[in-house]
């Protein structure tokens, strides 16, 4: 065996187990195929999508069972604009809806969302949701067969759900979702 060969061996398996190490958290480790990762609380499953902070406050459990989430949205930057900070504010609910279902076990979530600016006249929303509604929305309106057809095995969300959670990305749209998920049509 050729000195070359051997460098060239030792640096394919360097750069394997590189990758394999950066794009593995211990929650991920835990994730097979699409299967949403699981989360033992609420606050967990915060800190490890990262959208909204338990330790900023953007993200509080407001009552544990039955469970209730505070969201709150930050209004500043791109959304100061009323158009995105309407479309953040029902971004938001959606959030705390499909993220509880995806990877927790709570049958039911009651979702308040916070803005510090009005969004049609309204600075805060709050709607219950349970699981089985949310599933009925998710398979009528993306026609898709479970919780898990939503995120990638990375956890990001599938092109199906990004027509629900994105004004640009087809149909039903994200207010449509968000008015199905919140039982308003």
């Amino acid at each position: 065996m050729s000195i070359l060969y051997s460098i060239k061996q030792s640096f394919n398996g360097f750069v394997l187990a590189a990758l394999a190490m950066s794009c593995a958290s211990p929650a991920m480790a835990q994730n097979k195929g699409a299967a949403p990762m699981q989360f033992a609380t609420p606050e967990a499953m915060a800190e490890e999508m990262g959208d909204f902070s338990p330790e900023t406050g953007a993200f509080k459990v407001l009552k544990r069972k039955p469970l209730h989430i505070r969201l709150a949205i930050n209004g500043d930057g791109l959304t100061r604009d009323p158009q995105y900070l309407a479309e953040d504010f029902l971004r938001a609910f959606q959030w705390g809806v499909w993220r509880t279902f995806l990877h927790t076990k709570a049958d039911q979530v009651t979702v308040t969302v916070v803005s510090p600016t009005p969004v049609d006249g309204h600075t805060t929303m709050t709607a219950t949701v349970t699981r089985a509604k949310a599933l009925q929305v998710a398979q009528s309106l993306l026609g898709v067969r479970e919780f898990a057809d939503l995120v990638t095995p990375h956890q990001t969300w599938t092109d199906a759900m990004k027509r629900c959670r994105y004004s640009d990305s087809g149909q039903p749209g994200l207010r449509a979702c968000t008015l199905a998920l919140a039982g308003k049509t």
